[in-house]
């Protein structure tokens, strides 16, 4: 079990509830904060995530998106296809969203 020490917790819990005074007049409007006397005036800036001004606008380029695919699907087809020891002679893409494959005749023999 974790063991802190009387005196380390209330260290910690005074420079918590001290940060928390000084974050109070973020939460009031300035002209109710400018009648407090001047040392409880101060503030303390906050982060966009905290005042809520924070926008993240994400783009995705489709077409990387759709050839990273590709290629990761020819090597899958490839590991499987060399598992199962079937002779491949071509594999190419063919613009960004096709892919030819060229096999090379098979013989079975079944017992």
């Amino acid at each position: 079990m974790l063991y802190i020490s009387k005196w380390k917790a209330a260290a910690i819990l005074l420079t918590a509830l001290i940060c928390c005074l000084f974050a109070v007049p973020n939460f009031f409007p300035e002209s109710m904060v400018k009648r407090w006397p001047a040392w409880a005036q101060r503030h303390i800036v906050l982060g966009l995530d905290l005042q809520g001004g924070s926008h993240i606008l994400l783009e995705v380029d489709v077409n990387d998106v759709r050839r990273q695919k590709l290629l990761a699907l020819q090597d899958d087809v490839r590991r499987v296809l060399r598992e199962a020891r079937v002779g491949l002679t071509r594999a190419r893409s063919s613009g960004e969203t096709r892919s030819r494959w060229s096999f090379a005749k098979a013989i079975c023999n079944r017992g």
